[in-house]
């Protein structure tokens, strides 16, 4: 790893009428938590085992992020666990339904295993009425703020390449910042 460029969020969404406070209420539920491979089902992962039921406590279905999010406002699935940037467009298409709400992975406090150690999670929040300009929503969401895991995105690069190229490439990295962060805003952490 060169860097971390920015951390994204994980978000937890289910529909206001599940009954769904946080994600140990997942086991033995059906959430989209990923596509096979993918940062998200790494992520999935590692939050059930860590909160003592494994991959296996819950049923896992590998959706595309926008038809997980249909599926979920639909009924046809309980959650949808997904790491991405907090306005990324799939999060407001949910938001902007009226029927979804982030909740918190874990409201007592446990994610402190989670924030130290090999992982690299740090503890962030999605702040009160984060998505206020979405849809037709009757009143700005979340309600209050919600705390949530963020994940590091790393700069990675192959062994082969010498010290010289992974100058050339971090500094052309920084040099382009500004234009980055017009196209990704989480840039602006880096």
């Amino acid at each position: 790893s060169i860097a971390t460029v920015y951390s994204d969020v994980a978000h937890l969404l289910v529909r206001k009428d599940s009954g769904i406070s946080s994600l140990i209420d997942l086991k033995g539920k059906t959430v989209s938590a990923g596509l096979a491979g993918s940062g998200t089902e790494k992520v999935a992962d590692k939050l059930f085992r860590h909160y003592g039921f494994g991959a296996k406590g819950v049923r896992k279905v590998q959706l595309v992020p926008a038809v997980a999010i249909e599926c979920l406002i639909a009924g046809e699935i309980d959650a949808v666990l997904l790491v991405t940037a907090m306005r990324a467009p799939v999060i407001l298409q949910g938001m902007a339904s009226g029927e979804l709400e982030h909740i918190e992975i874990d409201p007592k406090g446990g994610l402190d295993g989670l924030c130290s150690g090999q992982y690299r999670f740090t503890r962030g929040s999605i702040p009160r009425h984060s998505y206020a300009q979405v849809g037709e929503m009757e009143s700005p969401l979340p309600e209050t703020t919600t705390q949530v895991l963020r994940v590091p995105t790393q700069l990675i690069c192959r062994e082969s390449l010498s010290s010289d190229q992974v100058y050339t490439l971090t500094q052309g990295l920084f040099a382009s910042r500004d234009r980055i962060e017009q196209q990704v805003p989480a840039v602006r952490e880096m």
